[in-house]
């Protein structure tokens, strides 16, 4: 890579494992990030590697980075199904972005939320509505 970029000779090249065989590079400025992200992905000639590439406004400093998952919530007594509520309720599992509104009115209710990591999503919560406990379960949608 230092080839396609010989004009940063003095670039410090600062890359850090985030994943296994993920890897983050962070570039010396936002117009060479750019230009570089514009081809989705190259492979090496030394190697029999293919690196594709994602533009992110994370870090390297980072640890970690939010993911988005739907989420289906079983369980949930009918009082609870309004959109208010079930951003509370959805909170036990990450960041609330949206609650599906069509499914408010059926028997599993849909949530997005960003979360730490969707496969770890999964099982039973006792809640409580005025003074009364209730047992949700919740699976991710798709895994």
């Amino acid at each position: 890579m230092r080839y396609l970029f010989e004009k940063y000779q003095t670039w410090d090249w600062k890359i850090k494992q985030v994943e296994q065989k993920k890897f983050m590079l962070e570039f010396p400025n936002k117009d060479t990030r750019r230009e570089l992200t514009r081809l989705k992905g190259f492979d090496f000639q030394e190697s029999n590697i293919r690196a594709n590439l994602r533009d992110t406004e994370r870090t390297i400093e980072a640890s970690v980075e939010l993911q988005e998952v739907w989420v289906i919530a079983y369980g949930v007594p009918p009082m609870a199904k309004t959109e208010s509520i079930m951003k509370k309720i959805a909170y036990l599992i990450g960041d609330t972005l949206e609650v599906d509104a069509i499914s408010l009115n059926s028997e599993v209710v849909r949530i997005k939320v960003w979360c730490r990591d969707p496969t770890k999503i999964g099982g039973t919560s006792e809640i409580f509505l005025n003074r009364v406990g209730y047992k949700i379960t919740s699976n991710p949608e798709g895994i």
